[in-house]
């Protein structure tokens, strides 16, 4: 079987759809249709059933299985020659999400283009569970995720996250008019998210478990959170929030830029850290079990691990005070 070959099964074996096959490959229908006759003929075995629906065989699910292992072996091999002899011009294919870590990936990109000035990086934007699968496909070199495992995957742990409450001074005035402003050093030790219920929030969809989580606490407690906003945009969350207009719940990596964003405002907003929700919010970068990663992979992931910590600091709230 030639490369061309293997590659035309491998497409048609994950589209099962002749046309989109054709599309991708650039060639027609029936081209594709007699390469696979021509493949079952030389093989005297059928890959593909073709009624009801049309689906892979045993043999072609044997085929292909076989096909992906043959075409890691060979990128183990290049990665470890290249280890050898580094290539003038790596290439990394690299995915994530909105809410993983598109906050500090320029950051990430700028400081691992000074490690790897040569390097060429191929970013794509896809839901976590469509990365991991053309992860699993050999699409993707790394990709940035949330989930605790996956299958076939191996995974490095960034830095676990703690949740913090964004509140303006406004809104604290108004919640604890007794107890204000005193009330504020003793919250600097945690917060129960349902003493300030009563307070309108701004609906954090940039992350959008934490969201999740937000809203299950809040249906165990019997309350439902008044929303005055929702957004995937945590910048234009955290403007808001310091204008007044209400709380934000949000990890201590978009904390790091209302940090930033907060110097010269004219309202001062408190970041409290939340004690009802799982503090084991973290990312990680997956990457396949069976890929043997090159030094310039590996020098990606330790250069975001290091970013990570510079942009989620343990001790937030002492370093403010």
């Amino acid at each position: 079987m030639t490369s061309y070959d293997a590659n035309l099964f491998t497409v048609l074996g994950e589209t099962l759809n002749l046309h989109r096959t054709a599309e991708r490959l650039h060639v027609s229908p029936q081209y594709v249709s007699r390469r696979i006759a021509d493949l079952e003929r030389e093989y005297d075995v059928k890959l593909f059933y073709r009624k009801p629906c049309f689906s892979l065989s045993y043999e072609g699910e044997l085929l292909l299985q076989a096909i992906r292992d043959i075409q890691m072996y060979e990128r183990n091999l290049e990665s470890e020659l290249q280890d050898l002899c580094p290539p003038q011009n790596p290439e990394l294919h690299l995915g994530y999400n909105g809410e993983s870590i598109g906050m500090i990936l320029p950051d990430l990109l700028v400081e691992y283009h000074k490690l790897h000035p040569e390097a060429r990086v191929f970013v794509v934007e896809q839901p976590e569970e469509t990365l991991l699968a053309m992860l699993e496909d050999s699409q993707l070199d790394l990709c940035f995720g949330i989930k605790s495992s996956a299958h076939n995957m191996e995974s490095f742990p960034l830095p676990n996250e703690e949740i913090f409450l964004l509140v303006p001074d406004g809104l604290l005035r108004r919640a604890f008019p007794n107890d204000y402003p005193l009330c504020a050093e003793r919250f600097y030790r945690g917060v129960h998210l349902e003493d300030f219920a009563a307070l309108p929030f701004l609906d954090n969809l940039s992350e959008r478990k934490l969201s999740q989580q937000v809203w299950q606490y809040s249906l165990d407690h019997s309350f439902l959170f008044h929303y005055v906003l929702s957004s995937v945009s945590i910048d234009a969350l955290i403007s808001l929030c310091q204008q007044g207009l209400g709380c934000l719940v949000c990890t201590a990596r978009h904390l790091h830029r209302q940090l930033l964003a907060s110097r010269g405002h004219d309202q001062y907003t408190y970041h409290f850290p939340v004690l009802d929700l799982m503090n084991d919010y973290h990312m990680n970068i997956f990457y396949s079990k069976k890929r043997r990663l090159p030094r310039y992979m590996i020098e990606f992931i330790h250069c975001a691990k290091t970013l990570f910590e510079l942009q989620t600091p343990v001790d937030i709230n002492a370093r403010e005070r």
